[in-house]
């Protein structure tokens, strides 16, 4: 690429993405393009740092800004700084510019110039690196490709005495924990995907990577609104991925049912993360439970709001209007199973969150499921879960 080349190329990106940006060849500044013109440029601080990479694209990681190089072939370029769109915006300017030595009136230039540069988040730095690269070097990375450079490691979450270089999505994963808008548009982008694994992942490394609400004095109360909330936002969001939209209500019915059952916010945080993953499972997979059909959802739907009542395929069928042997055999060729054992695994899931979140004794937790007696409760649970139901309170959790 001639040098006319990469001037153009610099001044586009630089206009479009409102970002300093810099062309060098072999280490010899040859293009700089900037949407507000800097006093002096903070990429010096931190330019070694960066030229001992060896990949396509690296960044380094300031306690204010970001800095970021792509190369491709004898030309490299450097982006930065970059804002979060959290920071705090002057302060941040001013320690840059102190760290650079200006005179006091080229440091208030500086500053104003910096505090005025377009912000983003990680996510979207992390984006349009990924499209520079691509369009420089052809390469289809992703931000789990992306390498970085801590400054101060600790500012971070990581441990100083660990080395420098991280995979930055492990710090794409802590920058969401700190403000709401980018924190949902990761869920929402990993749910609408289908990708559960690393759904699942995420909210295992950050367990407080969601948003709560903050209306009522009374901890479980905010729990409970916060758990509403996280079930319309996947039921949105399995629609936007094409779910048809009264089968991602019916998931979200079963999950704010199973809900009710828990009486702590520790436990409510827990069952939503189950519910996220849950629901992104089901559309990276394409399981079949949303293209049941409208007989078997309307079955299920019956089960989940009656949970707590004697149930058997003939009350079921009679409620829907079908005759028993028409609704066993759609529910098992839809399902995989017998509509008695979908009954009363249903039933036992519910016992379970009771067992480990309540001290009720066995035969209240029965009879609020329509067990007539605690003897036909235990060998029922015995069947589907493998151990008795004290044995399961036992293991799970220590009732005081």
């Amino acid at each position: 690429m001639n040098n006319d080349k990469i001037r153009y190329l610099v001044d586009q990106a630089a206009e479009l993405f409102g970002l300093p940006v810099r062309a060098y060849r072999k280490n010899e500044q040859v293009a700089f393009g900037a949407f507000v013109p800097l006093e002096a440029d903070p990429f010096t601080l931190y330019e070694d740092k960066l030229w001992t990479g060896s990949g396509s694209m690296d960044w380094i990681v300031t306690p204010n800004y970001y800095y970021a190089v792509i190369r491709s072939g004898d030309v490299s370029f450097a982006i930065g700084p970059v804002a979060e769109r959290r920071s705090p915006g002057r302060h941040c300017a001013l320690e840059e510019a102190k760290a650079l030595n200006l005179e006091e009136d080229r440091t208030d230039l500086l500053i104003h110039q910096l505090d005025a540069l377009v912000r983003m988040t990680i996510f979207q730095l992390a984006a349009f690196l990924c499209l520079m690269n691509f369009t420089l070097n052809g390469e289809m990375l992703t931000i789990s490709d992306l390498k970085l450079w801590a400054l101060n490691p600790q500012d971070f979450g990581f441990a100083p005495d660990k080395t420098d270089y991280r995979d930055s999505e492990k710090l794409f994963q802590k920058s969401f924990l700190e403000t709401k808008l980018p924190r949902e548009m990761l869920l929402q982008r990993l749910v609408e995907g289908g990708r559960f694994n690393k759904l699942d992942h995420y909210l295992t490394m950050s367990p407080g990577g969601f948003a709560n609400a903050n209306f009522f004095s009374d901890p479980m109360e905010n729990a409970r609104a916060s758990f509403d909330f996280a079930v319309n936002q996947a039921q949105a969001w399995a629609a936007n991925a094409g779910v048809n939209e009264a089968r991602a209500r019916l998931l979200g019915n079963y999950y704010r049912k199973t809900m009710k059952t828990l009486d702590t916010p520790e436990t409510v945080a827990a069952l939503r993360k189950e519910m996220f993953v849950d629901f992104s499972r089901k559309i990276g997979n394409k399981e079949d439970f949303f293209r049941y059909r409208k007989t078997v959802i309307d079955a299920i739907d019956y089960i989940n709001r009656h949970i707590g009542e004697p149930l058997d395929t003939q009350t079921i069928s009679a409620q829907l209007f079908v005759s028993r042997s028409r609704l066993s055999t759609v529910f098992k060729q839809d399902t995989g199973q017998n509509l008695s054992d979908y009954i009363h695994q249903q039933k036992i899931e519910a016992a379970k969150h009771m067992l480990i979140s309540e001290t009720r004794n066995l035969a209240s937790i029965a009879s609020s499921l329509g067990y007539k007696s605690q003897s036909h409760f235990t060998n029922v649970f015995k069947k589907y879960a493998g151990l008795t139901p004290s044995e399961y309170r036992k293991r799970n959790y220590q009732v005081e």
